[in-house]
């Protein structure tokens, strides 16, 4: 059972807003399978997402990887 049908059966399913920003799977793709790697991916997508970036290579970026320092 995944977790918003768990969420669902004991009646404490969140709003469409707050569902609509749940992610699963969570973390980026590092090939992780120990603990501490499987941490690490899932910290990378959460600063990726509050940094509004997609996680994605730093040699695929077009343009600069910092943006302007005003």
């Amino acid at each position: 059972m995944d977790l918003l049908q768990e969420l669902e059966s004991a009646a404490l399913l969140p709003g469409e807003e707050i569902a609509s920003r749940l992610f699963a799977p969570a973390g980026l793709d590092l090939g992780a399978e120990e603990p501490e790697a499987i941490a690490l991916s899932l910290v990378a997508e959460i600063q990726a997402v509050a940094a509004g970036r997609s996680g994605g290579w730093l040699r695929d970026r077009k343009g600069p990887i910092h943006d302007p320092v005003p």
